[in-house]
């Protein structure tokens, strides 16, 4: 049978440690030089119906409380019968059980990951392999269950707390080491927006303030104050399409934003501006991208040109390099990485292209080393050493690195596509006029 490629991978800062998730599980391996040595794993054993059994518990909860109150009332011509358990028919959706997101915090001591069919964010404490045996490098902390399901995380400044964005547009915070799970129907909210949340950072405004900075399904771009997130500080206005990936990157001191999403430009902005967000650079891709684009970037029939020929692409995740002050873009089943330099001043400009074998799904960087999961069964893994060459750096592959994170993954269980564990989900935030 084929494997699931890994949707998400993260390296510590250290650049000694690996995570890699591949549909359910989480893979921990260490890395010493281009070698790697699985050193965990972690399956989510998540019952698949957990969302459709927990519907029908409380459907069944309701069902009898109102069975007793018409009891109580002598009333037993209006009783009703007990609703079924709905068992998904051969239509049915699929129902999938992934994990849709990996966080560590800032000091790399705990991995956040984010479940689908549960809607939790799962935290664990990492501790080094030398304490004890591999099954103790991942210890579970929690599972806090939300509202709705969660779409992006990070944690305040201080890590005392995880910043839960979700699908629904709200922000929800929980402690990191508080072993309490609080009861998600009853959980309040830090702020909100209209549409769907894709990505959410902390940092501090120019006069040391903290601030969580959100972005959404529309062009939004928000700024609100922590931890009193209902004071607005700012939007920050520019993109077109639906924003899906926004970085502080380290270099900057955290000044400058840079952000990208369903619109054919980037942006790079001096967010902390008094004036409002200033918006530094806007620069095309489109020149860059297009030769890149086939068939799966076509947009579907009924929203076609006249040469049915009208594709589409977005950015799906930005990597700082902070060994070059170079920002890695990555496009949607592209088989290419597009580095960009990054100024203190906020100037975006094009440096080069990075061509890959297949399409780049995740990346992560630490020092000098860059890996990329790609969509290919033979080599999942791809990694490049970074290294400068007079006032330019030279981005060289390393053949053969970190065999053991492309040996060490899950096999797919279907021969149906549709039942398989989706890879490319950015695309779908894009909003479709019909007219």
């Amino acid at each position: 049978m084929p494997h699931y490629p890994y949707q998400h991978i993260l390296l510590n800062k250290r650049g000694d440690t690996l995570f890699a998730s591949a549909a359910n599980s989480v893979f921990v391996f260490s890395i010493s030089g281009t070698e790697a040595t699985l050193i965990s794993k972690w399956t989510d054993q998540i019952d698949p119906y957990y969302g459709i059994r927990k519907h029908h518990k409380d459907l069944m909860e309701k069902y009898e409380r109102e069975q007793r109150e018409l009891d109580e009332a002598g009333n037993n011509e209006k009783k009703q019968k007990a609703p079924k358990m709905p068992i998904p028919g051969p239509g049915a959706p699929p129902t999938f059980t992934y994990i849709r997101g990996m966080h560590l915090t800032r000091d790399d001591t705990h991995l956040i990951i984010l479940t689908d069919n549960d809607k939790a964010a799962v935290v664990f404490k990492v501790n080094p392999l030398e304490t004890g045996s591999p099954s103790s490098v991942l210890r579970l902390v929690k599972r806090q269950p939300f509202p709705k399901r969660p779409s992006a995380v990070t944690t305040s400044l201080d890590d005392k707390n995880i910043l839960v964005a979700d699908k629904f547009g709200d922000v929800y915070s929980v402690g990191l080491l508080d072993t309490e799970i609080q009861d998600e129907e009853k959980m309040q909210p830090l702020l909100g927006h209209v549409s769907m949340l894709t990505c959410i950072d902390s940092s501090v405004d120019e006069n040391g303030k903290e601030c969580v900075l959100t972005s959404d399904r529309d062009e939004h771009i928000r700024v609100s104050y922590y931890p009193k997130s209902y004071v607005i500080k700012k939007w920050l206005f520019g993109h077109k399409e639906f924003v899906s990936k926004f970085v502080l990157p380290s270099w900057s001191k955290g000044k400058v934003l840079v952000s990208g999403g369903g619109d054919n430009f980037i942006c790079s902005w001096l967010w902390q501006a008094k004036e409002g967000g200033e918006l530094v650079s806007q620069v095309s891709v489109d020149e860059l991208v297009k030769n890149y684009l086939g068939d799966k970037h076509l947009v579907p029939e009924k929203f076609q040109n006249e040469n049915h020929d009208f594709k589409e692409y977005c950015v799906s995740d930005i990597i700082p390099v902070d060994s070059c002050h170079k920002l890695a873009f990555i496009f949607e089943r592209v088989n290419a990485l597009f580095l960009f330099d990054l100024k203190d001043d906020g100037t975006l400009s094009y440096d080069k292209t990075v061509d890959t074998d297949a399409d780049i799904i995740s990346g992560t960087v630490s020092g000098d080393i860059l890996i990329l999961s790609v969509e290919s069964e033979e080599r999942p893994i791809v990694a490049y050493k970074i290294e400068k060459k007079g006032d330019t750096y030279d981005i060289r592959q390393i053949a053969g690195a970190f065999q053991a994170v492309s040996e060490n993954r899950v096999e797919v269980q279907s021969d149906d596509s549709k039942q398989n564990v989706p890879l490319f989900t950015v695309g779908g935030l894009r909003k479709r006029r019909e007219h």
